[in-house]
């Protein structure tokens, strides 16, 4: 589609020591439409319709690309071996920290599976390395044009499908509180930043000499849609992205055509850069097009998650445990601004995430690699010259919007798996190997020799995980159908809901939210004492889950069993000592069962901060004659 594929030849560089390594090009059409299928594939007929599919894409997509790594295992050209020997020490050290944190995690579940809607567990992580691992060691500057063509495609199918969503032409009805602009990311935020990367490269395409001149129109078209849509979707992150993206290929393009232009062209981009991270924050003359509410709710999880760390360095607190411990570490006027209710399950920040939830090792070795990449980045720009110098540029400028908008956001899988292919994208690029290869005008495919390893290993592990993903999508699909049978409301439907609320209970793996939400689900329905068991298993897995302990906490006042419901408060009280609705509600069940001084002792708690608060003047009212004595 974008360039005249030539014909298979092999580039053998004049430093290996070992026969040149062949690689099918089956292996990229794995990698680079893996990444894009993760990226734009959903299903609306599941209870997570977004996050789940891609996670289960993202280990049948890296189960086979091991085989394919380890089928070209030894089969490294000489000249490239040290560089991938640091990229591999780094990688095995970032995940072997995360594997050890995960076992030590509290919930196993949530530590290899991930957090409900987030998924960014052990095993998503795992198959970011391997992904990274394969871009970097299969791609390079004559396969680029592959690349360009899966982006375009990609950039699109999410520009066409935002504008259809903004005008309200969308095939799917979504609950969505947000923009309409989500694409297939579920978020307008997300949307944003994935289109930002696609427009990246999309726009240095245009560049691109070894382009197709109707290749390079249809990209320019393409990435004015991709402006208008991340615009529409008010993602101010997109905009920061694709500008810092763009930016920096326009600088690098600017240099090597005339030094001053270069210079100058930076400083501009730097002012611009200072400006909009001012305005953001709410400063300076571009606040009011980028600053967003949003943005500084992010403070208050950055600041949380920095606690989390330091009050855990060697091992944080849990792998993707962010959400459980936030309102414990969250800050007191966070509850004031934005109520006691709402809360966060991550840091909105992935090093500060990675920081938190897995410790020092796995936060350290991440930015390790962040630093390598940078490095090698560079590294592979000053080497080249001419076209070969801007295809380089193009990867690290799009690897560049990729983490522009990680330091604001949420390693969402449809967004990071391009992150971490163009990060292993801009270290294979860099390879002494790959300089100039344009100059040797070959189309180098790397084709491998089937080998008995390499099909024996894939067959295994992408049969392996599809059993896994099969059982996982039972459990998705059988919340969903048990959501669509829920009515309180209809007596004569009572019987049909509990058969496929057990049959939920029943499947293996199953999601710990969805048997949260059916335990829910049955005391609501009338099946009580079933509801409350459900309920009460899943807290003793998870102690520390606010969502139960709120659940059940109301649930036992309703059955006026008040020596419970007070219970389950204190255990509140000491994972979210900010929560002023709670004091409020232990000081009326102290009230119930005649304990006035404890009833006292918690609204002075509650005055202690949020006498102000809706909250506070209830109790003022409600407990007037209390007070008073």
């Amino acid at each position: 589609m974008a360039l005249r594929a030539p014909r298979e030849q092999v580039f053998e560089p004049k430093e290996a020591s070992t026969s040149p390594v062949l690689v099918r090009s089956g292996v990229l059409a794995w990698l680079l439409g893996g990444a894009s299928i993760i990226t734009l594939f959903f299903n609306s007929r599941i209870q997570d319709p977004f996050n789940s599919p891609k996670f289960w894409i993202l280990l049948i997509v890296a189960g086979y690309l091991i085989g394919h790594l380890l089928g070209t295992y030894g089969r490294v050209p000489a000249n490239a071996k040290p560089t991938l020997r640091i990229l591999i020490s780094i990688l095995t050290a970032f995940t072997v920290s995360l594997l050890v944190a995960s076992i030590l995690t509290d919930v196993p579940y949530v530590a290899f599976f991930g957090e409900y809607q987030r998924k960014n567990g052990f095993l998503t992580y795992a198959g970011f390395v391997v992904i990274m691992y394969a871009a970097a060691r299969y791609l390079r500057v004559s396969l680029m044009w592959r690349v360009y063509t899966f982006a375009m495609i990609c950039g699109l199918i999410s520009a066409v499908y935002g504008l259809f969503q903004i005008n309200g032409r969308d095939f799917v009805e979504w609950n969505n509180p947000y923009n309409a602009i989500i694409t297939t990311v579920g978020n307008p935020n997300f949307a944003g930043a994935v289109m930002a990367m696609f427009g990246t490269i999309v726009f240095c395409a245009i560049f691109d000499k070894n382009v197709l001149p109707f290749f390079r129109f249809t990209a320019v078209l393409v990435f004015g849609s991709l402006v208008y849509a991340i615009y529409l979707s008010n993602a101010r992150q997109g905009l920061l992205s694709i500008g810092l993206g763009v930016g920096f290929f326009l600088c690098v393009a600017l240099y090597q055509y005339k030094r001053i232009f270069g210079l100058l062209a930076t400083l501009a981009t730097a002012v611009v850069g200072v400006l909009a991270i001012a305005g953001m924050l709410q400063r300076g003359p571009l606040e009011y097009y980028l600053y967003k509410a949003s943005v500084s709710i992010r403070g208050f999880y950055w600041r949380a998650g920095w606690e989390m760390f330091l009050s855990n360095p060697l091992r944080g607190v849990g792998v993707d445990r962010y959400g459980a411990y936030f309102k414990e570490f969250r800050e007191t006027q966070y509850s004031l601004n934005y109520g006691f209710d709402l809360t966060s399950s991550n840091a909105h920040n992935v090093p500060i995430q990675l920081f938190a939830t897995g410790g020092i090792f796995v936060g350290g070795f991440y930015l390790l690699l962040l630093l390598f990449i940078a490095w090698r980045g560079f590294l592979g720009i000053s080497r080249n010259t001419g076209n070969a110098r801007l295809v380089v540029t193009a990867v690290f400028a799009a690897w560049l919007a990729y983490q522009a908008q990680s330091i604001v956001s949420i390693d969402n899988i449809g967004l990071a798996v391009w992150g971490w292919l163009l990060g292993g994208a801009v270290v294979g690029l860099s390879l002494p190997e790959n300089i100039q290869v344009f100059a040797r005008n070959s189309d180098q495919r790397f084709i491998s020799p089937i080998n008995l390893r390499q099909s024996i290993v894939s067959s295994v592990l992408v049969l392996s995980l599809l059993v896994l993903s099969t059982v996982l999508y039972r459990g998705e699909r059988a919340m969903f159908d048990q959501r669509a049978r829920f009515d309180p409301q209809t007596p004569e439907s009572r019987p049909t809901f509990k058969a496929y609320a057990d049959a939920t209970l029943k499947v293996p793996l199953l999601e710990m939210k969805y048997a949260v939400m059916t335990g829910i689900n049955l005391v609501s329905n009338g099946y009580v004492d079933e509801g409350m068991r459900v309920l009460k298993e899943e807290l003793e897995k998870d102690p520390r889950s606010l969502d139960i302990l709120l659940v059940v906490a109301d649930f036992s006042e309703q059955l006026r069993q008040y020596p419970q419901a007070i219970d389950y408060r204190l255990k509140i009280e000491s994972l979210d000592p900010w929560n002023g609705k709670n004091y409020l509600q232990m000081a009326r069940l102290y009230r119930t069962v005649g304990d006035l001084e404890r009833a006292k002792a918690s609204l002075e708690k509650l005055f202690a901060f949020a006498a102000a608060t809706p909250e506070g003047e209830t109790a003022t009212k409600e407990f007037a004659e209390l007070l008073e004595g």
